[in-house]
């Protein structure tokens, strides 16, 4: 089918518009940056996917291309580079018919995690929790490690063994996020994606071990009763479908061959200033990542990410447009344009640009990228991002041939006082970008 016909065959859904959520897909982790599976699936039917076909996500998020890829037959990849959303991701492909024993099984895991004596130690949970709260969280980590992982109650923090994870301990693990997210809500305001520390010691959450325990086994009946629910609706294992991959992984170095995708349906991070890392900062605790710098290096090596290490412009070009919109911020009067926001953009857009470059590297001959990406401002500069993504990705070896652009009121401008000024009363503009390897 050609690009042209293709553009034609598909009346894209908004992807962002509640309600249009396809069977195929159960989300245990919701994802503020995330899209509806109703719309991958749309885009899966357009591109006449067959199965053994591969489909790659490098922003792989919550998982939603990937678990709609997978139930639709497809060769379905991941890439994040967050360890959080990788076990979130593989969490939401189990398989439905193991409903029945998940709680059980939730039962013999606390039943373990009762008996283990740890070694008492600095953990990140306490930034949130007392230290005894946060010991019977970790043994509660401990055990579904010793049980479904190795037989050994030290987890490993590893990007080899996150992206090893059996879907079986990724959904405990997933479950045991929304245990320590639970008690959280002191620390979350009207940013969710800003998640608050503690003033002082007294201000620490000290649930008790049953509380803690009973709230771990509550979260996994939900979870249980989710995917009982779904597959009485029609969710069941592909017939044809090779095994998924989820690995943890940056957009700007994928793991996989020249020319051995596909297609890539995928939204890159916004140019909003997120902070994807500190949005996951409970459960990267919860994984047992230390909050210093093993923490601050995740945190900048994220696409997005406000932590700038650019130091200077590498000369690299992304389309007049994009270089029209850096050159505005550079010479905005206000401050930090020139010490902090200038620099910010360049390295989004160098990032950018290597992982548009990826792509194109890995993507087949003729093979098709589907992107969803947010306008957005900086002060009173409207930065179009889908021009400026379509004019790098030219750049980069992909060549845009349609877009769609859907009005979507929900977005951080809402959230940010500062910036609704900006945009005024305006809602944003969700573009998805149609791309084909040149």
């Amino acid at each position: 089918m050609s690009k042209k016909n293709i553009s034609q065959t598909l009346a894209p859904r908004n992807p962002k518009q509640n309600g249009t959520e396809h069977p195929v897909h159960i989300n245990w982790f919701p994802y503020y940056a995330g899209y509806n599976s109703g719309f991958v699936h749309d885009v899966l039917k357009s591109l006449k996917i067959k199965p053994g076909d591969s489909i790659l996500d490098p922003w792989n998020g919550s998982g939603t291309t990937t678990t709609t890829a997978y139930r639709m037959g497809a060769k379905a990849i991941g890439c994040d580079i967050n360890p959080v959303m990788a076990v979130a991701a593989k969490s939401a492909l189990l398989d439905p018919g193991t409903a029945p024993s998940l709680v059980p099984l939730a039962d013999e895991l606390l039943h373990v995690a009762n008996n283990l004596k740890l070694t008492r130690s600095d953990d990140p949970l306490n930034t949130w929790y007392l230290p005894s709260s946060a010991y019977n969280l970790r043994r509660i980590h401990h055990a579904i490690w010793k049980v479904l992982v190795e037989n050994t109650s030290l987890p490993s923090f590893d990007p080899d063994t996150i992206s090893g994870l059996s879907t079986i301990a990724a959904f405990y693990l997933t479950a045991l996020f929304r245990t320590t997210r639970s008690f959280l809500s002191p620390f979350i305001g009207s940013n969710p994606t800003w998640i608050r520390s503690p003033h002082s010691i007294r201000n620490r959450i000290r649930p008790t071990q049953k509380i803690l325990f009973n709230r771990f086994r509550q979260e996994v009946e939900v979870m249980s009763y989710k995917l009982e629910d779904a597959f009485k609706n029609g969710l069941k294992e592909p017939v044809h479908s090779s095994n998924p991959l989820i690995n943890v992984a940056s957009s700007t170095s994928i793991p996989l061959n020249n020319c051995s995708i596909k297609a890539v349906i995928a939204s890159p991070p916004y140019l909003t200033r997120i902070d994807y890392a500190v949005a996951t900062k409970p459960e990267l605790a919860t994984l047992g990542m230390s909050l210093s710098e093993e923490f601050k290096d995740l945190r900048k090596s994220m696409l997005g990410s406000p932590a700038v290490n650019l130091n200077e412009d590498n000369g690299s070009r992304f389309g007049d447009s994009c270089e029209e919109f850096i050159a505005s911020v550079k010479a905005h009067p206000s401050k930090g344009s020139v010490s902090y926001y200038h620099k910010l953009f360049l390295q989004y857009f160098s990032d950018m640009k290597r992982s548009l470059t990826e792509i194109s590297r890995i993507l087949e001959k003729k093979g098709t990228c589907v992107l969803v990406v947010q306008d957005s401002y900086y002060k009173e500069i409207h930065a179009d991002l889908a021009n400026y993504v379509s004019e790098i990705g030219t750049l980069s070896g992909l060549k845009l041939f349609n877009r769609h652009d859907f009005e979507w009121n929900r977005n951080m401008a809402r959230v940010n006082s500062r910036s609704r000024k900006y945009r005024h009363s305006s809602p944003a503009t969700e573009s998805v970008l149609w791309l084909t390897k040149n």
